[in-house]
């Protein structure tokens, strides 16, 4: 038997985005990214393999969203 099934969606999903470091400021902890297209492809690949076809990517750089999805 086989089941075919719509795309799922991640509503929550951090893709644009690459090494994190923390460090702290005084007594408040900072915490930094730096943006990697390579890290961010290959997230988006695995999330296909399990079947997540539409993603938002919340508090994500819009411009480097906007190139992951062109290409």
């Amino acid at each position: 038997t086989r089941y075919l099934l719509p795309g799922f969606i991640d509503t929550h999903a951090h893709v644009a985005f690459g090494p994190v470091t923390l460090t702290k400021d005084g007594a408040t902890p900072v915490m930094r990214f730096t943006y990697d297209h390579d890290v961010s492809l290959h997230t988006l690949r695995t999330l296909l393999a399990f079947g997540v076809t539409m993603v938002r990517n919340p508090a994500g750089p819009a411009d480097h969203a906007v190139a992951l999805r062109d290409s």
